[in-house]
């Protein structure tokens, strides 16, 4: 038993430099001219992009031109002879598009494709399909073969496979829908579309609507379980969050709230003084001559931190605070915790449909999973500035020196003998693979804001595997047979018994399995030998110069490094600016203008496509450092220790809106999510680890950071977690068993055992 030795294509990126005695201007002019046929390749396979889909099956052409889409897309599923591919869809296009005849080159192809060809020729193209066709008519055949083929790369990758894992996972969840609605008869359609209109009416498209139940509106008109909730504080008002925030930062001593008292009574006997702070407060220190403070400043921060006036406060009458004066148990409903405009008008229209009172809570089930099913992807073309891509150099398109680091390019127009030399920093000595040992096969440039960067692509060949079960083998059964997050288990069941069966030892004893835990407050792994467990450790993986990190001392006193680098704080700063700068925009294109009564301004403000994009890409290119970062320290770790299998949590189940698009009220939530990359890092693993020789798999999430890993149970006291979970750690609150560890590598732990079967995770 032996798995398939296949090579893959890998990419090691260096930057441009100028070359020794090259003046600056000179490298800059040189720049400028690799930029515009960097942005000029984009154009020309973004227009081949939208040329191509225009025939896609699900378009507006008819099935005449799906064999021509299928063709240009995979004519390896057309053609025995890998030589002749590239040749012959280029004879394809050439004549799509009017270019020149192609009969005796499509000889070799079925001729349902021919056919196709010669339907799409006589479809009028478009203005810009024909400025195309102008433009590509004067290329080498050896450059239009490389826009095609990367034309045709993008379209499989961005648009092709994504849909066709759609139509699966749609597939799956149109199966659950009607069986869940078939077990619950009493939701009938007519009660759903009636619930649908009055949420459709309230400006609600979520599906969790945020609106209190039917039953929580039923207790009165306090305790709202959203008003609150946005500022990270269940069941209690706006004002009361703020009013905890200002004790917690402010000196205000214990007497605050009775001298409160005391300035309101004496403001309400001195009705003439109300505009004359300065005397009221000199008539509260002739009564409490040890308010000073508090009528010097705490009385002032107090105003502000609450964004209210003293007129507010006054209102009352009665002397009180116009919110909790501290903080009540959060199983008690507020009494200043009003429900929000939404939920008073959903409790009026539910008043009179008694029939749907009964049926809320039902129904608020169905909409969590089935108000709408899975998004369709949508295919968004390169763009030299937004989502470029790499301009490809072939073969007598590009010369390298690596012993003194200079790459030679011939631009699109330049004769087959003119090159443009550029420097690039050497290729490093520390790299697995050095130049005498790969085969070059292309030469990619990309430009990260106005740097250059090149990158050698060249062939690897992956170590031999202990496992039969290739990496797509176990992708395809993600993504085809288990597309959706609620078959986790069942993927898992059956890549376990692909893995384990496929080995070529006793996986018992032998199969060295690495977990990983991407967490929220570090990452962990854990190690097993077999379903043995050896140890767990954190994963040092903070972006620093040298990777030197907060608890690596690298000396003492004032000579220790300062805390910096990729973190949730310093992705929180950027995002901060974001949203006072989108607040500042949104201003602008609506002077004067305030949100209606009721209207949830939290996704406020909208920004166009095109705002702050370099702060977007600069955020965006962060992420992307980061994920990279964990990734290649996760594969040194499983080089060190000569794994067999990589164990990842599956993040299926869990979207997340984009960092500009998190509601801006909640910090933490904008930090933490705009921070959860950790897709990124599993796909990235997956490259590396295949090479190795190593597979990946992943398990469900749900309740993995709650699970102990000796024992298997749950945790109960949400809270209690919560709270050690903050201080990094992870104690359990059975008792025998007193499981305490770092809250990761119980986390990284618990993935072990859940591979295994020794712990089994809910479904969500």
């Amino acid at each position: 038993m032996s798995a398939t030795r296949y090579r893959e294509e890998r990419t090691l990126v260096r930057g441009l430099r100028r070359l020794d005695g090259q003046s600056r201007l000179e490298f800059k002019s040189n720049v400028r001219k690799l930029r515009r046929h960097f942005e000029q390749f984009n154009l020309d396979v973004s227009e081949i992009c939208q040329w191509v889909m225009s025939f896609r099956p699900d378009g507006k052409r008819g099935k005449e031109t799906e064999p021509f889409w299928s063709f240009f897309l995979e004519p390896e599923q057309f053609i025995d002879d890998e030589k002749l591919v590239d040749r012959t869809r280029l004879a394809a296009f050439k004549s799509a598009a009017g270019l020149g005849n192609a009969e005796k080159a499509l000889s070799n192809v079925p001729d349902e494709v021919v056919s196709s060809t010669d339907h799409v020729k006589r479809i009028p193209p478009t203005q810009t399909a024909t400025n195309l066709f102008k433009r590509v008519a004067g290329y080498d055949d050896r450059h239009i073969v490389v826009l095609l083929k990367a034309s045709a790369d993008l379209i499989v990758a961005r648009y092709l496979m994504p849909f066709e894992n759609w139509k699966r996972r749609r597939e799956e969840w149109l199966k659950e829908k009607e069986a869940w609605e078939k077990k619950h008869p009493q939701l009938t359609e007519d009660a759903i579309s009636k619930f649908n209109r009055i949420f459709k009416d309230l400006g609600v498209d979520r599906k969790n609507p945020r609106v209190c139940t039917w039953e929580q509106l039923q207790k009165g008109n306090t305790g709202c379980l959203y008003n609150g909730e946005r500022f990270r504080i269940k069941n209690h008002a706006q004002l009361c969050v703020k009013y905890l925030k200002f004790r917690a930062n402010s000196e205000a001593n214990k007497y605050f709230e009775e001298n409160v008292r005391t300035y309101l009574a004496i403001r309400q006997k001195n009705p003439h003084l109300h505009n004359n702070r300065k005397k009221l407060m000199e008539l509260l220190l002739k009564k409490e001559p040890q308010a000073h403070k508090f009528s010097k400043t705490w009385w002032a921060d107090y105003l502000q931190a609450l964004g209210i006036t003293e007129g507010t406060v006054a209102r009352k009458g009665n002397g009180d605070l116009p919110h909790c004066p501290q903080k009540n148990d959060d199983k008690e409903p507020c009494p200043y915790n009003e429900h929000t405009e939404k939920c008073k008008l959903y409790k009026a229209r539910l008043s009179s449909e008694p029939r749907l009172q009964e049926l809320d809570s039902l129904y608020r089930e169905w909409r969590k999973d089935f108000l709408s099913g899975p998004k369709k992807p949508s295919f968004t073309y390169p763009s030299k500035r937004r989502l470029s891509i790499p301009k490809i150099f072939g073969k007598d398109y590009y010369g390298v020196d690596y012993k003194h680091s200079i790459l030679r390019l011939r631009m699109d127009t330049m004769a087959a003998d003119e090159f443009i030399p550029f420097g690039f920093h050497p290729w490093p000595p520390e790299y697995d693979i050095q130049p005498g040992n790969a085969e070059i096969s292309s030469v990619q440039i990309h430009f990260i804001g106005s740097r250059a960067r090149v990158g050698f692509r060249f062939k690897v060949e992956h170590k031999q595997s202990r496992f039969a079960v290739s990496q797509d083998d176990i992708a395809d059964l993600r993504s085809r047979k288990y597309p959706r997050w609620r078959q986790d288990n069942a993927f898992l069941r059956e890549a376990r018994k692909l893995l384990l069966e496929s080995f070529s030892g006793d996986p018992e004893k032998e199969l060295k399995i690495l977990c990983v835990d991407t967490g929220q407050v570090g990452n962990a792994i854990a190690l097993f030998n077999g379903r043995q467990f050896q140890k767990s450790e954190k994963l040092k993986t903070l972006k620093l110069d040298k990777l030197i990190f907060p608890d690596e001392k690298s000396g003492s006193g004032s000579n220790k490094k300062p805390y910096s680098g990729l973190t949730k704080d310093h992705i929180g700063r950027h995002l901060e600016a974001w949203a006072a700068e989108a607040s500042q925009i949104s201003q602008k294109r609506s002077p004067g203008k305030k949100p209606a009564s009721g209207t949830d301004t939290r996704d406020q403000p909208q920004l166009g496509p095109n705002d702050m994009r370099r702060f977007s890409l600069h955020i965006r290119w962060m992420i992307r450092d980061w994920a990279r970062l964990v990734a290649s320290r996760v594969i040194k770790k499983a080089e060190e220790n000569d794994v067999d299998l990589i164990v990842f949590e599956s993040q299926r189940g869990f979207p997340l809106p984009g960092y500009d698009k998190v509601a801006k009220y909640d910090s933490d939530k904008k930090r933490r999510l705009a921070f959860y990359a950790h897709g990124r890092v599993r796909h990235k693993v997956t490259e590396k680890a295949v090479e190795r020789g190593m597979r990946v798999v992943t398990t469900p999430y749900f309740y993995s950071s709650q699970t102990c890993s000796e024992c298997g149970r749950k945790q109960g006291n949400h809270r209690l977690w919560r709270t050690n979970k903050g201080n990094g750690s992870f104690i359990c609150e059975y008792d025998g068993c007193n499981n305490r560890m770092d809250c990761d590598e119980n986390a990284a732990k618990v993935l072990g055992r859940v591979f295994w079967g020794d712990i089994v995770l809910p479904d969500q």
